[in-house]
């Protein structure tokens, strides 16, 4: 939420786009925009597929608790 360039490149190799240029660079405003947003969900649902895949292959392997 920091860092929103960050965000956007994050997002884009889950959406399989590019950033778009500008994307809530500097805006300075206090409510992320409607990209800042669905950037952030996008991360969001990258971290989550990593965790569902992580705990699949260490239930695969027997090691989950």
């Amino acid at each position: 939420a920091r860092r929103p360039e960050l965000a956007a490149l994050l997002g884009s190799g889950v959406r399989g786009a590019a950033p778009e240029a500008g994307t809530a660079a500097g805006t300075g405003d206090a409510e992320p925009s409607e990209a800042e947003t669905d950037d952030l969900a996008a991360v969001s649902r990258m971290f989550a597929d990593l965790t569902e895949s992580h705990t699949a292959r260490l239930e695969a392997m027997g090691l989950s608790t």
